[in-house]
C-alpha cells in the first residue's frame, strides 16, 4: 500500500511538472567518455591520414593511448620498375626453404658445433645453353641439400658472364672473409651474389680440406633423391625450387641492366603516355618507369633459331591462337588494349608476331636477339663476351611482370620462365598467374 501511494504521489508530481526525474550519474559519464573516444579516434585518424601523405607511419595504438613511438620511420621508397625487389626474396616454397637452410648450414654455430665444418658439392657449369647451364645445376644443388652439404660453384669462366662487368664484380668475392681458394668464387657470383657462394661462410665453418663429391661436368651422376623425385631430370617442385632459390638475391648489375631495357627498349612509350618524362636510364634509383598492370601483361617466348635441331617448332599462328586462348572477352572484341612482352632471340619473331596481331595488342619486345638464324645462342654468347647472358636474365625479370603465359615446355629458357612464375611470382600473388603451354 505503501508503495502505490508512493508511485501516485510521483506520478502527480510529474503530471504537475513540480518535480524532475534525474538522470543517473553514472550514464551521464558513459555518455560523456562515448563521445570523448569518438573524437579520439577522429583526431588520430585524421593524423594518420596526415601523416601517410607525407610517408611517415604512426603507431595506431600509442596514438590512442598518447605515446607516439620514439621512432617514427619513413616509408620505403620504391626505386624498382619492377614488381617485386629480387635482391630480396627468401624462398616461400617448402623445398625453397630447405634448400636456403641446408646452404646455410655453415652459418649455424649449433650445426658446426655438433657435426663439424660443413661437407663440399662441387661443380662446375656446363658449356651449354643458359636455361640448360642452370637446368643441370639443379642436380648438384640437390644432392647437396638432401645430405647436408653445401654446394660449391666452381669459378671458372662462365661463356655467359658479362666479360666487361663480371670480372670486377667476382673479384669483389676476394674480399670476402672466407678461408676458400680461388678457385671456388663461384661463376654465378656476378648475377647471384654470395648465398649462393661458400664464401659467403665464416672462416673454419667449410671443410675445405676433406674430400670433396666432385663428378666434373657428369652433372646426371650427382643423386637428387627428395620425396616426389622420379628421375634425375624429373622437372618437378625441385627445379621449382632450385630456380627460387638461386633467384632469392639477385644481383644490381642484372636490375640495372633490366631497368635500361624497360626504358630503352621494352616501353619506352609508357613515359609519353603517362607524362613520365623525368625517369632516364641514367637516374633509375630514383624513379621507377610505369609499366603496364601485371592483368593486362601477358608474357609469349618463341623459341626459334636454332632449336629447330633438337625438337619441331612451334609456328606463328599456334603462338597467335595461344595467346588469345588467354584474353579476356574485353580484349578479344577490341575495347580493351592488351600488351603482349615478346621473349625471343630471333629479331624475325617479333616482326611476325607484330604484323599478324590484331590492333589492340600492343607489341613489347627486349633483350639479346641473334639476327642468324641458323647460329646458336652459344655463338651470340662468345660475340657479345658474355654481355647475351646479361641481357636474358634482365629480359627474364621483365617478362615476370606478367600475370599470364605463352610458353614451350620443349625450351629450357621457357622452363626457367615457368618456375620462376610457380615458385616466386604465385606465392607472392596468391597464385594469381595462367599459362599454356604450346609444346603440349
Amino acid at each position: 500500500m505503501k508503495l502505490h501511494d508512493t508511485t501516485q504521489s510521483r506520478e502527480r508530481r510529474l503530471l504537475r511538472g513540480g518535480s524532475r526525474r534525474k538522470v543517473p550519474e553514472s550514464l551521464t559519464v558513459r555518455v560523456t567518455m562515448t563521445v570523448a573516444l569518438l573524437y579520439v579516434i577522429w583526431m588520430v585518424g585524421w593524423e594518420v591520414s596526415k601523416h601517410k601523405q607525407s610517408g611517415i607511419v604512426l603507431d595506431l595504438e600509442s596514438s590512442i593511448a598518447g605515446k607516439q613511438k620514439k621512432t617514427i620511420k619513413p616509408l620505403p621508397k620504391r626505386t624498382s620498375s619492377l614488381r617485386f625487389d629480387w635482391t630480396n626474396l627468401p624462398p616461400k616454397t617448402p623445398l625453397g626453404k630447405i634448400i636456403d637452410r641446408s646452404q646455410s648450414q655453415c652459418r649455424n654455430e649449433s650445426f658446426v658445433r655438433e657435426f663439424g665444418p660443413q661437407e663440399v658439392v662441387s661443380f662446375n657449369l656446363i658449356p651449354s645453353g643458359m636455361g640448360s647451364s642452370l637446368h643441370t645445376w639443379v642436380n648438384p644443388l640437390c644432392h647437396a641439400s638432401f645430405s647436408n652439404k653445401i654446394l660449391v660453384t666452381g669459378g671458372g669462366k662462365w661463356l655467359w658472364n658479362d666479360m666487361l662487368t663480371c670480372p670486377e664484380e667476382i673479384e669483389k668475392s676476394a674480399g670476402q672473409k672466407s678461408d676458400a681458394t680461388p678457385q671456388y668464387r663461384s661463376a654465378l657470383w656476378c648475377y647471384f651474389g654470395s648465398h649462393e657462394s661458400g664464401l659467403h661462410c665464416p672462416s673454419g665453418t667449410v671443410a675445405w680440406d676433406k674430400p670433396k663429391v666432385d663428378f666434373g661436368g657428369a652433372w646426371g651422376s650427382y643423386t637428387c633423391e627428395y620425396e616426389g623425385a622420379k628421375t634425375a631430370w624429373d622437372r618437378g617442385p625441385i627445379y621449382d625450387a632450385a630456380a627460387e632459390w638461386l633467384f632469392q638475391n639477385v644481383s644490381k648489375l642484372v636490375i640495372h641492366e633490366a631497368e635500361r631495357q624497360i626504358r630503352e627498349e621494352a616501353f619506352p612509350e609508357e613515359e609519353q603516355m603517362r607524362g613520365n618524362s623525368t625517369a632516364t636510364a641514367t637516374n633509375i634509383e630514383f624513379q621507377p618507369w610505369p609499366l603496364p598492370n601485371a592483368d593486362s601483361l601477358i608474357t609469349v617466348h618463341i623459341r626459334w633459331g636454332d632449336k629447330k635441331r633438337e625438337m619441331k617448332l612451334v609456328t606463328l599462328e599456334e603462338y597467335i591462337n595461344g595467346t588469345k586462348s588467354l584474353l579476356t572477352e574485353d580484349e578479344i572484341s577490341g575495347v580493351k588494349d592488351v600488351h603482349i612482352y615478346v621473349v625471343t632471340e630471333d629479331p624475325h619473331a617479333v616482326n611476325q608476331f607484330r604484323e599478324s596481331s590484331p590492333v589492340n595488342w600492343k607489341i613489347h619486345s627486349s633483350g639479346p636477339k641473334n639476327p642468324t638464324s641458323s647460329s646458336s645462342m652459344m655463338q651470340a654468347a662468345t660475340r657479345s663476351k658474355g654481355r647475351a647472358g646479361l641481357e636474358s636474365l634482365a629480359a627474364l625479370l621483365i617478362s615476370l611482370e606478367a600475370n599470364r603465359y605463352v610458353l614451350v615446355s620443349g625450351s629450357n629458357w621457357s622452363r626457367l620462365i615457368d618456375e620462376l612464375r610457380k615458385s616466386v611470382v604465385d606465392s607472392r600473388c596468391g597464385r594469381c598467374t595462367k599459362m599454356i603451354d604450346l609444346s603440349r
